[in-house]
């Protein structure tokens, strides 16, 4: 249950690939080359983040790949070498269960048998050791046929193909977490070692260097065109054909030395070992900067230590971390969207469905969301619920909105009527996305946030602006935010009697704000003529408290 025991067996597969890849290097272009690729594969910054990273399984695909990269090797030298060609076909099978862009295995090992001297022969044996990896990968791809039918590829997108290529060798090379000018001069040196290796290959094993040249090429062009239907990309997801970019870059940096060129070969040694080693620093020492995922825990411990009978947890993407960290929160859960390709206005049916159950509803928002690419879940509930909570921990976003059940709970009342048109029910008040106390206490840059809570009596006979204005101690505004209700989207003429309006307001103090008392004041006026509306009397605007601003 340990977030050790969950990133061991990963971890355990990260470990194995470096033998295997050694191995393999040894096979295919000797012992040097074999050491070579292990020590690049043991200090790659990329593969190490991947073998911790629970929610892929590349390290499994990328171990089995290597795995019966070696098999096939074996099984082509040997006549009589059926249970080789059965080990073979489980590791290629095992390949694409830990991730389906293993499959570009398949091609690789096609071109290697090709262009063997019993060609016709060792084709059999491999058609039916790949037919017998097919039937093993069966039920996977029923599962992915059907994420497919349930519109996962969706998006109608432009993809630029250099930004791409760039993308990938930086993440192959050095991984994220190295400064992006040196990374380019960096990836110069590994393509020129790369192509040297791939060059001297074609001489030596030709076999392996054409292999090669499909892999890398069929994966690198089909997950191109993969990007203009797909929304999320991620650098990494080219990681697959990380042996044998690290293989050929052995192999070029041992030709070298081959030739005499030991200088060339010690510096292109050298520099990737040293820019991986950096990266891995970076990695481990910045993870504010560099750690693509932050926040689980502290999200876990925030919601835990406020979470009350009546509560919904509602997830925004399929995450599986999300499970693990929060499986001994209790509260009950959904996703919205529950699967790709579902209307908006189903989404927003059974979101409402959802607040009319609930008395307050935990949100956590996804970035560039598969699911919901227009962020219609977020927008709902930016519009139709009050904010409780808004604060960022680390890289997540966590979010609570009461809906009309709960806001007893925490709205302030004041009653307040607008001659006999509207109600002010009462307030609510975040300070930098918190709940704040009576005592209002900022801060400049600050950002004060006020929800207002109206009650339509009759409808309004002219649309009206609100007002939230922060007045100093002199008088003169220190912040405020004038529009029309919800966000400018309801002018006050189309609101029904009854109707109850949720509307929020975001004031930040300047940061030249002196130390002072300042006061709070909301009200409504005429944006033609600047009359304000008076709450009784002569009363044209309600006081929400006193606020000291301190430095």
């Amino acid at each position: 249950s340990t977030e050790f025991a969950m990133r061991l067996p990963g971890l355990a597969f990260g470990l194995l690939l470096v033998p295997l890849m050694a191995e393999w290097g040894r096979l295919v272009a000797g012992r040097r080359v074999g050491a070579l690729a292990g020590l690049f594969t043991a200090v790659s910054q990329t593969l190490i983040w991947l073998s911790q990273e629970v929610h892929n399984q590349y390290d499994v695909a990328l171990s089995f790949t290597v795995l019966a990269n070696i098999l096939i090797i074996h099984a082509c030298k040997r006549e009589k070498s059926r249970w080789l060609w059965l080990a073979y076909a489980l590791a290629v099978a095992l390949t694409a269960h830990g991730h389906y862009f293993g499959i570009f295995t398949v091609i690789t090992h096609a071109v290697y048998v090709w262009l063997q001297p019993q060609r016709w022969a060792k084709l059999r044996e491999w058609l039916a050791a790949t037919a017998v990896a097919g039937l093993l990968f069966l039920p996977w791809p029923l599962i992915t046929l059907s994420a497919l039918a349930s519109e996962h590829l969706v998006a109608n997108l432009r993809a630029a193909l250099v930004p791409y290529l760039l993308d990938v060798g930086n993440s192959l090379t050095v991984g994220a977490p190295f400064a992006w000018p040196l990374a380019r001069w960096l990836l110069l040196v590994a393509l020129a070692l790369l192509g040297r290796g791939w060059f001297w290959l074609k001489q030596q094993q030709p076999a392996w260097a054409w292999a090669l040249a499909a892999w890398m090429g069929s994966a690198t062009w089909a997950l191109f065109l993969l990007r203009f239907r797909r929304e999320i990309f991620n650098d990494y997801y080219l990681a697959i054909i990380a042996p044998g970019w690290w293989l050929l870059i052995a192999v070029g940096i041992v030709a070298l030395w081959q030739q005499r060129r030991t200088w060339l070969a010690l510096g292109g040694v050298t520099l990737l070992l040293g820019a991986n080693l950096l990266s891995i620093g970076n990695y481990y020492g910045k993870p504010e900067d560099y750690q693509r995922y932050l926040g689980y825990r502290s999200i876990a411990e925030e919601i835990a230590s406020a979470a009350q009978p009546g509560d919904l947890l509602l997830l925004h993407a399929p995450d599986p971390a999300f499970e693990y960290y929060l499986r001994d929160i209790t509260l009950p859960r959904t996703r919205q969207p529950e699967d790709f390709g579902i209307t908006d206005s189903a989404i927003e049916e059974e979101l409402a469905n959802l607040a009319s159950k609930y008395g307050r509803i935990w949100f956590i928002p996804a970035k560039n969301n598969a699911v919901d690419p227009t962020d219609v879940v977020p927008r709902w509930l930016d519009y139709h619920l009050l904010h409780e909570l808004d604060v960022p921990l680390q890289k997540l976003q966590l979010q609570a909105f009461r809906t009309q059940a709960g806001l007893p709970d925490v709205l302030r009342p004041l009653n307040r009527s607008l001659d006999d048109w509207l109600t002010l029910e009462g307030y609510f008040w975040l300070i930098n996305g918190r709940p704040a106390s009576t005592n209002l206490t900022l801060a400049p840059n600050d950002n004060l946030t006020v929800t207002l809570v109206w009650q339509a009596n009759q409808s309004p006979p002219a649309d009206w602006t609100v007002f939230v204005h922060l007045i100093g101690a002199d008088g003169q505004l220190v912040a405020q935010q004038d529009n029309a209700p919800l966000f400018g989207t309801r002018p006050t003429r189309s609101w029904q009697p009854g109707e109850q309006l949720i509307d929020r307001y975001e004031l930040i103090v300047p940061a030249d704000t002196p130390a002072q008392t300042a006061q709070l004041l909301v009200g409504m006026y005429d944006p033609v003529t600047g009359e304000r509306q008076a709450f009784g009397g002569e009363e044209t605007a309600v006081s929400l408290g006193m606020v000291e601003i301190r430095r």
